[in-house]
């Protein structure tokens, strides 16, 4: 099942909550969701200059579990189509990719926006050619390297959502035409790509799971290889809850902590929260999942896009019943 083709509606206490227009995810029946969708970077920059966020790249970091406050709007953004998904920003925080939808929630369209400093707003957006224009399909989920040189993303003009990349020679000319990641793509469905800044690792999500039909969505893993290209993918199973869909992988800086959307009980306050899980090194395995504390999720779906290199500010976007999809940024 194609995420970028859905809707979602997820089983919630009993009742069946459905989104309107709700991004690319769709549950699936068992309870696990289907989310077909942007993608987040390992850089990206540009956050909403609404959100009064602090600077970047100072000193200060926090604590992979310290509570964030209420997510604020990034309210220039709305100028670029009538929804705005998946962002990822570059580590100064200045240039942001962003998944859009037009008011008939269309094929997704990634842009680019800049900015001259955190706590500004962005300008005006311009149009990531990607390819696939006139064909019917779309471009989802942008994670962007930390040289701005390579931009992830999936798409569904294989007939499957696949993971493609792009690249260029200098940040000022277009990316050359994508291609297909055929080290870490499946006969099912492969989204929401995040490159980690250092691009040691790139971690999606994929209902590929062995007896799922393509219909459990999961995270999984793909690392460097040494002389370039990426190891065949492997299931985080200490991170993914095989009876729901876990989805929208973002790796801290430090390679310690990730960040997800869940449906998993039993503390979902709305349709998906936003979860995370931590580990003390690199080299080990990571804990168990919590939600993530303070006032980050709400009642409607909260989907996480990309963390700021010192862990205090969680780009993100929401998507609530009757509401347009939007970009947030929540900060402790």
């Amino acid at each position: 099942m194609n995420r970028s083709k859905f809707q979602f509606s997820l089983a919630l206490a009993g009742a069946i909550v459905t989104a309107p227009a709700c991004d690319h995810v769709a549950l699936n029946s068992g309870g696990a969701a289907t989310a077909a969708a942007t993608v987040t970077a390992s850089a990206g920059a540009g956050v909403g200059g609404s959100a009064g966020v602090g600077g970047a790249g100072g000193a200060k970091t926090c604590a992979w579990d310290s509570p964030f406050g209420e997510p604020q709007d990034i309210a220039e953004l709305a100028n670029i189509q009538a929804e705005q998904t998946k962002i990822t920003l570059l580590p100064d925080e200045r240039t942001a990719y962003i998944e859009t939808r037009d008011a008939t929630n269309s094929k997704g369209t990634i842009f680019e926006a800049h900015r001259d400093s955190v706590g500004k707003p962005f300008g005006a957006a311009t149009l990531v050619d990607l390819g696939g224009a006139g064909t019917g399909h779309g471009n989802y989920g942008p994670s962007v390297a930390a040289n701005d040189l390579t931009l992830y993303f999936f798409t569904d003009r294989t007939g499957n959502d696949d993971i493609f990349v792009a690249s260029r020679k200098s940040n000022v000319v277009v990316f050359e035409p994508p291609a297909a990641v055929a080290a870490i793509n499946s006969p099912c469905n492969d989204a929401d790509p995040y490159l980690s800044q250092d691009g040691s690792e790139v971690w999606f999500e994929s209902d590929r799971a062995p007896g799922s039909s393509c219909d459990r969505w999961h995270l999984y893993r793909s690392r460097r290889l040494q002389g370039g290209g990426w190891d065949a993918p492997s299931a985080v199973v200490e991170v993914s809850d095989p009876n729901y869909a876990d989805l929208f992988p973002v790796l801290a800086v430090d390679l310690l902590t990730v960040y997800f959307a869940s449906n998993r009980p039993p503390s979902t306050l709305g349709s998906i929260d936003v979860w995370a899980a931590h580990r003390e090194s690199a080299k080990d395995g990571f804990a168990k999942p919590v939600p993530v504390p303070g006032k980050l999720n709400g009642p409607g779906s909260d989907m996480p896009g990309w963390i700021s290199d010192d862990g205090c500010r969680l780009y993100l976007y929401r998507s609530y019943p009757n509401q347009p999809r939007r970009t947030y940024v929540a900060t402790r």
